[in-house]
């Protein structure tokens, strides 16, 4: 019986990773009926309170009289002046910048449940150090957050904190003769461009569906991205100032990510004129006691409430958001919305890794390998990360995802799953523990140093074919010395760079059909179709599980 075992023994491997990935998929299709029924069951019970709670109209107009009434009060918040705290929620500001269609559902699995509107943000938070831990273990927390009620879960609202404050370094404030410190806490904390003190870090949404516009990225709601300003900043506690650090972040499914940064800025900003203000009428003695613990100004609500008017989000769409104090904030969406993240991210990834090493990632990528990027840049590293998550799409990266692990979890990196991650900074001696994770240390001075792996992942890598790679490698043109400077060359060649690969993946995926990928025979009849150099990649992009998930998508 003349049978090719080895043939026999490729085919069950391969119908096996098939089964495997059905299988993954079944059960979170479980998961999400779980979480559908519950919310069936919620539903049915609000629908009996609001029968039992039904308003005659005697009883309507009444409650019209008490809305008036409510009004009038907001309205009175219009003086000159007056701010918000960290820790003053207002009865009577406005309870949402944007007013969903039904109350948001907070899941047990930190899942988001909100209709598909494409609103250009979620909510804002600013998270700073529990004032009764600052002398000891300073722990962090929500200090402020707007609007009040949003699409955002209690569970999730949880975790923000510790990835939004991964630094937790509190000192005494101690004035100088020239109070140079409290100087720059107070005048020098709104950066000129963007630095490395603005990152992302995102969380996954349990509860994914399409929104409006289908080209953009993040269309289904996988992820909320997390726009994030780090600063220090004056803290009171029990009649002593302390600088700490605090984070002011913007959620949303939009990566608009310069807007919102823009946005951030303006936000502190308008702090700052209301502390100029404030040092104009305080005598020296009370100077820092009441410039400490100051949150958000009016006109910094009346900045995000103007934000979260942008709802009906098109390609080359004006947005311009002002108030009384600040200049027109103009920003206008690109022609393409597919490639809205790309300059944002990808400039910063390019700019600092060499374009060999680069085409090795990606290829390690796509073949299931993880990828941990490390540097103290806060900035850099959650953008290269998330860099190399939009370079691959069409392709579904279903693995872990984590823009900036704490330190408190460092265990994430002995997942036995692909992990795709940033980190500020690992111990050689550790590195060595984790022999299957392909290391990028940007912070190493030598550009032909900074991607390190172990021997044994040399031959587990299939390099992308040298011909699709040279389609691109003329726009590889980036300033490593300027890795936040985005000039309008270097924006174009991080879209023609993204561009060139999606068509690439689309490419591939347009080749295969669900039928297809069940079958190796059919499988290797369509490998055999790509030009020869291109057949051992092929061959092995095909048989991975993320493969197999996104075709199914």
């Amino acid at each position: 019986m003349n049978e090719n075992w080895e043939e026999k023994f490729d085919s069950l491997l391969y119908e096996y990773s098939l089964l495997s990935s059905e299988h993954n998929q079944l059960k979170l299709s479980h998961e999400r009926l779980k979480t559908y029924t519950s919310y069936l069951e919620e539903e049915n019970q609000e629908l009996k309170k609001l029968i039992k709670d039904y308003e005659f109209p005697q009883t309507r107009a009444k409650t019209e009289e008490n809305l008036i009434s409510r009004s009038a009060s907001i309205i009175s918040m219009s003086k000159p002046g007056y701010l918000l705290t960290e820790v003053e929620k207002s009865q009577d500001m406005p309870a949402k910048a944007i007013t969903p269609l039904k109350t948001p559902q907070p899941q047990p699995d930190n899942g988001i449940e909100t209709e598909f509107s494409t609103c250009i943000y979620e909510g804002f938070f600013v998270i700073g150090i529990k004032p009764d831990t600052i002398k000891s273990k300073p722990q962090e927390q929500i200090l402020f957050e707007f609007p009040t009620s949003s699409s955002i879960s209690q569970s999730m609202k949880a975790i923000i904190p510790g990835l939004a404050l991964a630094i937790k370094d509190v000192r005494e404030l101690r004035l100088t003769g020239s109070a140079s410190e409290l100087n720059n806490l107070i005048f020098g904390q709104i950066p000129p461009k963007r630095n490395n003190n603005c990152f992302i870090f995102t969380l996954r949404n349990e509860t994914p569906g399409f929104g409006e516009i289908s080209d953009m990225p993040n269309a289904n709601r996988e992820v909320m991205y997390f726009i994030c300003l780090l600063i220090d900043d004056i803290t009171e506690f029990e009649g002593q100032e302390w600088i700490a650090p605090k984070c002011y972040c913007i959620a949303s499914y939009v990566p608009s990510f310069e807007l919102h940064y823009e946005v951030l800025c303006s936000i502190l900003f308008l702090k700052r004129l209301h502390r100029m203000d404030l040092m104009q009428t305080l005598v020296t003695g009370e100077m820092t006691s009441q410039l400490s613990n100051i949150g958000v100004t009016k006109e910094g609500i009346e900045l995000l409430e103007g934000l979260g008017k942008i709802v009906n989000i098109d390609e080359l769409m004006e947005v311009s958001i002002s108030t009384s104090s600040l200049d027109c904030l103009k920003y206008t969406l690109p022609n393409d919305l597919n490639v809205l993240d790309i300059p944002w991210l990808c400039v910063p990834l390019f700019s600092s890794v060499l374009f060999t090493d680069f085409c090795w990632l990606i290829s390690a990528l796509v073949q299931e390998k993880s990828i941990i990027f490390a540097s103290y840049n806060l900035g850099l590293v959650t953008s290269c990360v998330l860099a190399m998550r939009a370079l691959i799409r069409p392709l579904n990266w279903i693995s872990l995802t984590i823009p900036l692990i704490p330190d408190d979890l460092r265990e994430l990196l002995e997942a036995p799953v692909p992990v795709l991650a940033g980190i500020t900074h690992i111990e050689a001696k550790l590195r060595h523990r984790f022999p299957n994770i392909i290391w990028v240390l940007l912070d190493e001075q030598a550009p032909k140093h900074r991607v390190q792996f172990s021997s044994g992942l040399v031959n587990e890598v299939t390099e992308i074919d040298l011909n699709v790679s040279n389609t691109f490698k003329d726009f590889y043109i980036f300033d490593s010395e300027s890795t936040f400077d985005k000039t309008k060359e270097s924006q174009e060649n991080a879209i023609k760079i993204a561009k060139k690969l999606q068509n690439y993946w689309q490419g591939i995926l347009d080749k295969f059909s669900t039928k297809a990928i069940k079958d190796p025979k059919t499988v290797k009849k369509i490998v055999n179709g790509f030009a020869t150099t291109e057949q051992k990649f092929i061959n092995t992009l095909v048989t991975t599980q993320m493969f197999a998930n996104s075709f199914e998508e």
